[in-house]
């Protein structure tokens, strides 16, 4: 699963370009009111953003997810 995550983290910018019009909407670096990102995935990914309990206003992974 971490090394999954890496792989889509690492190739973000060519799925926005090339990949499905979706992808332009996904920032991994979003946190997603209850939501954990697991210790594996953690591993992986050097994210900037810190972990924060405030609801995000507009999210446009979760928004995403919710169309699916």
């Amino acid at each position: 699963m971490g090394e999954f995550a890496k792989i889509v983290y690492d190739n973000l910018d060519v799925l926005k370009q090339k990949g499905h019009p979706k992808w332009k909407s996904v920032d991994l670096d979003s946190p997603l009111k209850g939501w954990d990102q697991s210790d594996c995935v953690k591993k992986y990914l050097h994210t900037s953003s810190g972990e924060t309990d405030e609801p995000m206003e507009k999210n446009p992974l979760l928004a995403a997810i919710k169309e699916i």
